[in-house]
């Protein structure tokens, strides 16, 4: 995910539609909270119905990583 002119995107460059998966409020870029940087990162919660939560990039948590599927045919 990547933010860019505040719309956010899906590694491949597709929009993520407003709402989709974003909790109540979000994504907020901090509330316009210049001191504490822009949030051009997101993590994603188990404690909502819609988990994602736009975050400061600078912060340590857990990532998630982009793969092709691997099929297997018997």
């Amino acid at each position: 995910l990547r933010a860019g002119c505040r719309r956010w995107r899906w590694g491949g460059g597709g929009l993520i539609a407003a709402g989709e998966f974003w909790s109540k409020n979000q994504p907020d870029n901090g509330d316009g909270d210049l001191d504490s940087g822009e949030e051009d990162c997101v993590y994603s919660s188990t404690y909502a119905s819609a988990p994602w939560n736009d975050f400061l990039c600078s912060a340590t948590r857990w990532w998630i990583c982009e793969k092709i599927p691997t099929i297997f045919t018997p």
